[in-house]
């Protein structure tokens, strides 16, 4: 029986020493899913910001390119006026038009005038 007894022993020693190891694991689960949290919630903010700072990059550099290409378009546009313009819609002699547009010669008729 002492056997028994000792073995009984021995298990109850097995079972004390897996219980203690259990409760430190258990601590060590707890202090690890709290710091998984503190990290999850850091990387959420950070990546918030990130999305925010670039979002504002993005919007900045369209602001920019959109005020170059509105300047662009105005001097196109102005360009082009420039381009237009011909003896038929200015004060330009159609000798002055250029070659590939039709020239428009104004015909006045001269009518006699009694003195």
């Amino acid at each position: 029986m002492s056997t028994m007894k000792h073995y009984r022993n021995m298990l109850f020693d097995d079972y004390q020493k897996l219980e203690l190891k259990n409760a430190e694991l258990s601590k060590e689960n707890r202090y690890l899913k709290y710091e998984n949290d503190l990290l999850e919630r850091k990387y959420n903010t950070l990546m918030n910001k990130y999305k925010c700072l670039k979002e504002n990059i993005i919007d900045n550099e369209k602001q920019k390119y959109q005020k170059q290409i509105d300047e662009k378009d105005k001097e196109i546009e102005r360009l082009k006026s420039l381009l237009n313009n011909d003896g038929t819609n200015s004060g330009l002699p159609t000798s002055k038009t250029p070659i590939n547009k039709t020239k428009l010669y104004l015909i006045v008729e001269r009518k006699a005038i009694k003195i």
